[in-house]
Protein backbone atom coordinates (compact mmCIF):
# COMPACT_ATOMS: atom_id res chain seq x y z
CA UNK A 1 0.00 0.00 0.00
CA UNK A 2 2.84 2.40 0.85
CA UNK A 3 4.62 1.47 -2.47
CA UNK A 4 1.81 2.21 -4.30
CA UNK A 5 1.14 5.65 -2.80
CA UNK A 6 4.56 6.63 -3.01
CA UNK A 7 4.27 6.17 -6.71
CA UNK A 8 1.43 7.72 -7.02
CA UNK A 9 2.90 10.69 -5.60
CA UNK A 10 5.89 10.58 -7.24
CA UNK A 11 3.76 10.54 -10.53
CA UNK A 12 2.02 14.01 -8.99
CA UNK A 13 -1.63 11.52 -8.83
CA UNK A 14 -2.00 13.27 -5.83
CA UNK A 15 -5.22 12.56 -5.23
CA UNK A 16 -4.30 8.44 -5.88
CA UNK A 17 -1.34 8.96 -3.27
CA UNK A 18 -3.36 10.62 -0.44
CA UNK A 19 -6.53 8.05 -0.42
CA UNK A 20 -3.97 5.61 -0.16
CA UNK A 21 -1.99 7.12 2.88
CA UNK A 22 -4.54 7.83 4.64
CA UNK A 23 -5.70 4.00 4.23
CA UNK A 24 -2.08 3.11 5.50
CA UNK A 25 -2.84 5.32 8.19
CA UNK A 26 -5.43 3.56 9.82
CA UNK A 27 -3.36 0.73 10.06
CA UNK A 28 -0.34 2.27 11.39
CA UNK A 29 -1.83 5.81 13.24
CA UNK A 30 1.75 6.38 14.51
CA UNK A 31 4.34 5.63 11.43
CA UNK A 32 5.99 9.03 10.54
CA UNK A 33 6.86 7.96 7.54
CA UNK A 34 3.25 7.54 6.48
CA UNK A 35 2.44 11.21 8.38
CA UNK A 36 5.02 12.80 6.97
CA UNK A 37 4.37 11.78 3.04
CA UNK A 38 0.67 12.80 3.80
CA UNK A 39 2.03 16.14 5.05
CA UNK A 40 3.83 16.40 1.61
CA UNK A 41 0.73 15.72 -0.40
CA UNK A 42 -1.62 17.73 1.44
CA UNK A 43 1.47 20.45 0.41
CA UNK A 44 1.67 19.71 -3.01
CA UNK A 45 -2.34 20.23 -3.03
CA UNK A 46 -2.03 23.04 -1.51
CA UNK A 47 -3.47 22.28 1.33
CA UNK A 48 -1.19 24.08 4.06
CA UNK A 49 -3.29 24.30 6.79
CA UNK A 50 -3.71 20.35 7.18
CA UNK A 51 -0.20 19.99 5.89
CA UNK A 52 1.14 21.74 8.93
CA UNK A 53 -1.47 19.54 11.25
CA UNK A 54 0.44 16.47 10.01
CA UNK A 55 3.71 17.85 10.34
CA UNK A 56 3.26 18.77 14.33
CA UNK A 57 1.99 15.10 15.07
CA UNK A 58 5.44 14.01 13.72
CA UNK A 59 7.13 16.13 15.35
CA UNK A 60 4.96 15.73 19.58
CA UNK A 61 6.14 11.84 18.20
CA UNK A 62 9.77 12.62 18.76
CA UNK A 63 10.82 9.44 16.40
CA UNK A 64 14.33 8.86 15.07
CA UNK A 65 13.20 7.32 12.30
CA UNK A 66 12.26 10.74 10.20
CA UNK A 67 14.55 13.82 9.42
CA UNK A 68 12.76 16.55 11.52
CA UNK A 69 14.98 18.87 10.48
CA UNK A 70 13.34 18.08 6.75
CA UNK A 71 9.84 18.06 8.51
CA UNK A 72 10.53 21.84 10.35
CA UNK A 73 11.29 22.85 6.37
CA UNK A 74 8.41 21.46 4.97
CA UNK A 75 6.54 22.62 7.76
CA UNK A 76 8.13 26.31 7.05
CA UNK A 77 7.33 26.41 3.94
CA UNK A 78 3.57 25.79 4.48
CA UNK A 79 4.00 28.69 6.98
CA UNK A 80 5.12 30.59 4.13
CA UNK A 81 2.64 30.13 1.72
CA UNK A 82 -0.32 30.51 4.43
CA UNK A 83 1.56 33.91 5.35
CA UNK A 84 2.47 33.35 8.67
CA UNK A 85 5.76 34.32 8.62
CA UNK A 86 6.87 34.56 12.14
CA UNK A 87 5.92 30.80 12.74
CA UNK A 88 8.12 30.01 9.67
CA UNK A 89 11.15 31.95 10.79
CA UNK A 90 10.90 30.16 14.06
CA UNK A 91 10.92 27.23 12.70
CA UNK A 92 14.09 28.03 10.62
CA UNK A 93 16.01 29.30 13.43
CA UNK A 94 15.28 25.50 14.83
CA UNK A 95 16.95 24.38 11.58
CA UNK A 96 19.56 26.68 11.39
CA UNK A 97 20.87 26.79 15.50
CA UNK A 98 22.32 22.49 13.82
CA UNK A 99 23.21 23.33 10.10
CA UNK A 100 24.40 26.75 10.06
CA UNK A 101 24.86 26.17 5.70
CA UNK A 102 21.49 25.39 4.47
CA UNK A 103 21.01 27.61 1.74
CA UNK A 104 17.48 26.51 1.75
CA UNK A 105 16.45 27.35 5.15
CA UNK A 106 18.72 30.29 4.80
CA UNK A 107 16.57 31.10 1.36
CA UNK A 108 13.08 30.94 3.02
CA UNK A 109 14.32 33.05 6.07
CA UNK A 110 15.66 35.65 4.02
CA UNK A 111 12.31 35.58 1.97
CA UNK A 112 10.24 35.45 5.22
CA UNK A 113 12.40 38.61 6.60
CA UNK A 114 11.07 40.64 2.96
CA UNK A 115 7.81 39.75 3.74
CA UNK A 116 7.65 40.90 6.60
CA UNK A 117 9.38 44.34 5.95
CA UNK A 118 13.34 43.90 7.46
CA UNK A 119 14.70 44.28 3.90
CA UNK A 120 18.17 45.17 5.68
CA UNK A 121 18.04 41.63 7.66
CA UNK A 122 16.68 39.92 4.47
CA UNK A 123 19.55 40.85 2.22
CA UNK A 124 21.58 40.07 5.16
CA UNK A 125 20.94 36.28 4.58
CA UNK A 126 20.82 36.77 0.65
CA UNK A 127 23.96 37.73 0.70
CA UNK A 128 25.39 35.24 2.61
CA UNK A 129 23.96 32.14 0.65
CA UNK A 130 25.62 34.01 -2.05
CA UNK A 131 28.72 34.02 -1.04
CA UNK A 132 28.36 30.19 0.11
CA UNK A 133 27.11 29.30 -3.20
CA UNK A 134 27.77 31.19 -6.31
CA UNK A 135 25.76 29.22 -8.11
CA UNK A 136 22.21 29.40 -5.97
CA UNK A 137 20.83 31.45 -8.51
CA UNK A 138 17.73 31.84 -6.46
CA UNK A 139 19.25 33.80 -4.02
CA UNK A 140 21.46 36.34 -6.21
CA UNK A 141 18.42 37.42 -8.20
CA UNK A 142 16.58 37.77 -4.79
CA UNK A 143 19.26 39.94 -3.49
CA UNK A 144 19.39 41.89 -7.18
CA UNK A 145 15.67 42.59 -6.46
CA UNK A 146 15.99 43.84 -2.88
CA UNK A 147 18.89 46.18 -3.39
CA UNK A 148 16.78 47.77 -6.35
CA UNK A 149 13.77 47.84 -3.66
CA UNK A 150 15.68 50.23 -1.33
CA UNK A 151 17.46 52.08 -4.06
CA UNK A 152 21.40 50.75 -2.87
CA UNK A 153 23.86 49.42 -4.67
CA UNK A 154 21.98 49.29 -7.94
CA UNK A 155 25.03 48.76 -10.23
CA UNK A 156 26.19 45.85 -8.41
CA UNK A 157 22.56 44.85 -8.63
CA UNK A 158 22.68 45.20 -12.20
CA UNK A 159 25.21 43.12 -12.74
CA UNK A 160 23.92 40.31 -10.60
CA UNK A 161 20.73 40.33 -12.37
CA UNK A 162 22.14 40.30 -15.78
CA UNK A 163 24.37 37.12 -14.30
CA UNK A 164 20.88 35.44 -13.40
CA UNK A 165 19.21 36.01 -16.57
CA UNK A 166 21.87 34.81 -18.66
CA UNK A 167 21.83 31.50 -17.53
CA UNK A 168 17.69 31.68 -17.14
CA UNK A 169 17.01 33.00 -20.02
CA UNK A 170 13.20 31.68 -19.87
CA UNK A 171 12.46 32.51 -16.35
CA UNK A 172 10.03 35.73 -16.39
CA UNK A 173 10.85 36.26 -12.25
CA UNK A 174 14.12 36.86 -13.54
CA UNK A 175 13.32 38.77 -16.22
CA UNK A 176 11.20 41.15 -14.76
CA UNK A 177 13.73 41.76 -11.91
CA UNK A 178 16.46 42.38 -14.60
CA UNK A 179 13.51 44.31 -16.32
CA UNK A 180 12.87 46.40 -12.97
CA UNK A 181 16.56 47.39 -12.16
CA UNK A 182 16.80 48.73 -15.43
CA UNK A 183 14.00 51.06 -14.97
CA UNK A 184 15.72 52.12 -11.67
CA UNK A 185 19.17 52.46 -13.53
CA UNK A 186 17.84 54.82 -16.77
CA UNK A 187 17.89 51.71 -19.02
CA UNK A 188 14.82 51.89 -20.11
CA UNK A 189 15.65 50.29 -23.63
CA UNK A 190 16.79 47.53 -22.15
CA UNK A 191 14.07 47.49 -19.59
CA UNK A 192 11.18 47.39 -22.26
CA UNK A 193 13.02 44.39 -23.78
CA UNK A 194 13.37 41.93 -20.53
CA UNK A 195 9.82 43.33 -19.14
CA UNK A 196 8.38 42.55 -22.98
CA UNK A 197 9.91 38.96 -22.62
CA UNK A 198 8.60 38.15 -19.34
CA UNK A 199 5.05 39.77 -20.29
CA UNK A 200 5.03 37.00 -22.79
CA UNK A 201 5.94 34.30 -20.99
CA UNK A 202 3.69 34.71 -17.92
CA UNK A 203 1.13 37.89 -19.69
CA UNK A 204 -1.06 38.66 -16.35
CA UNK A 205 1.72 38.66 -13.70
CA UNK A 206 0.97 41.00 -11.20
CA UNK A 207 4.19 42.36 -10.18
CA UNK A 208 5.30 41.65 -14.11
CA UNK A 209 2.17 44.39 -15.35
CA UNK A 210 2.99 47.00 -12.50
CA UNK A 211 6.97 47.30 -13.70
CA UNK A 212 6.03 47.40 -17.00
CA UNK A 213 3.91 50.01 -16.84
CA UNK A 214 5.90 51.98 -14.49
CA UNK A 215 8.27 51.99 -17.35
CA UNK A 216 5.32 53.14 -19.93
CA UNK A 217 4.89 56.10 -17.29
CA UNK A 218 8.63 57.09 -17.08
CA UNK A 219 8.69 57.05 -21.10
CA UNK A 220 5.84 59.39 -21.54
CA UNK A 221 6.99 61.53 -19.01
CA UNK A 222 10.49 61.56 -20.68
CA UNK A 223 8.85 62.32 -24.38
CA UNK A 224 6.79 64.76 -22.95
CA UNK A 225 9.31 66.36 -21.02
CA UNK A 226 11.41 66.79 -24.38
Amino acid sequence: MLSSALKALADSNFEKALDEFRAAEIIDRDNPVILFNIGITYTRLGLFKTAIDYYQRIISLKSGFIDIHSVKKNMAYCYIQAGNYSEAVKLLDDVLSLFSEDTAALNMKAYCFQQLGLPEKSLAIYMKVIQKDRKNITGINSAAYLMALNNTQLESAYKLARHVAENSAHNPAYLDTLGYICIKTGRLEEAEKYLSKALSILPFEKEILEHYEELVKIKKSSASGS
